[in-house]
């Protein structure tokens, strides 16, 4: 079965946020700390709550042996009552039990726009909590196979393009996915998601560049996206959709979300052109992590092989 798309998304931060804020403190004054993530998402239910603990900088990480089990995690839209979420024994969306990931069944909770909403967790003696404001809908103006808007011709949902390696990031697109910018909405995100990820199906683009940007061709990896800050200059704004977002060949989800201004924080340092990157800046009080949330709009697109798709791989 396949991950829910707050789930997808979560999995893309959760990791690598739990090993970079694990501060790096001196022996002995080390002490836990309660480490959350998750992302709500406009119009749907919430599947996915993370509860970890820090680990010491010196130990081996492991994020499913950091999850914390029987932790009290309770959500509520601002001022309204109090929801207890679930322990996952079998929750929507996942392929077993997962101790310390907590949910809400579909029928308790349907996450609106505009609405703020408070998590509280309770664990290992501690309590945090954390606030997300939800983003209103985001929508999609158009997808075409140029540079602007307005170019033609036009990709609908269901097309498909050809992949073409690159040299940077600076080529030309497969395509460009044009939206209004969204009140309140400084940062959004791209996203292409293989239905197929199995390695039988991967791209085998092994030009230097390719292997510059994308890595050993056996550890390339799809969900795989961009984050994409505000410009006022720009009314639509635009992204770009080059080889740099594909990594196999066949349909795709292509997502487009508006993310909130938790998220927004989180990144300060990560996308400025100085050469230092900060470290995350967390929305959770008292710990660490990210409670976040965004809507989206999707399509689908066919990605298919042709004679510029593998110019470093050797002839048949």
């Amino acid at each position: 079965m396949k991950s829910t798309p707050a789930a997808a998304l979560l999995l893309l931060l959760t990791a690598a946020f739990l090993f970079a804020c694990s501060e790096q403190p001196s022996e002995p004054n080390f002490a836990e700390k309660l480490v959350v993530n998750g992302f709500l998402r406009l119009g749907n239910g919430v599947d996915s709550i993370v509860v970890s603990r820090t680990v010491p900088i010196e130990a081996q990480f492991d994020a499913a042996n950091s999850r914390i089990a029987g932790a009290v995690v309770r959500l509520r839209r601002l001022n309204d009552r109090w929801l207890t979420l679930r322990e996952n024994a079998a929750a929507p969306g996942h392929h077993a039990a997962a101790p310390g990931v907590y949910f809400l069944p579909p029928e308790s909770l349907r996450v609106a726009g505009g609405q703020t909403y408070e998590l509280q967790v309770t664990a290992l003696g501690q309590t945090v909590t954390a606030q997300t404001t939800v983003p209103p809908q985001i929508s999609l103006l158009e997808a075409n196979r140029g540079l602007r808007y307005g170019d033609r011709p036009l990709l609908a949902s269901g097309d498909s393009v050809e992949y073409v390696s690159g040299k940077s990031f600076a080529d030309a697109p497969l395509f460009s996915l044009f939206w209004p910018p969204l009140p309140g909405v400084s940062i959004y995100r791209v996203i292409a998601d293989a239905d197929n990820n199995d390695f039988s199906n991967i791209i085998r683009d092994t030009t230097t560049a390719a292997n510059i940007f994308k890595g050993d061709l056996e550890k390339r990896e799809e969900p795989f996206g961009f984050n994409i800050a505000f410009t006022p200059d720009f009314d639509p704004m635009s992204g770009r959709i080059s080889w740099l977002y594909f990594n196999y060949y066949g349909w795709h989800t292509v997502r487009l979300l508006a993310m909130d201004e938790a998220y927004a924080r989180y990144m300060q340092g990560q996308l400025d052109d100085n050469s230092q990157r900060e470290t995350p800046k967390s929305n959770v009080v008292g710990g660490f992590g990210i409670f976040a949330s965004y809507s989206e709009v999707n399509f689908r697109v066919y990605v298919k092989k042709g004679p510029r798709s593998e110019p470093g791989a050797p002839s048949p």
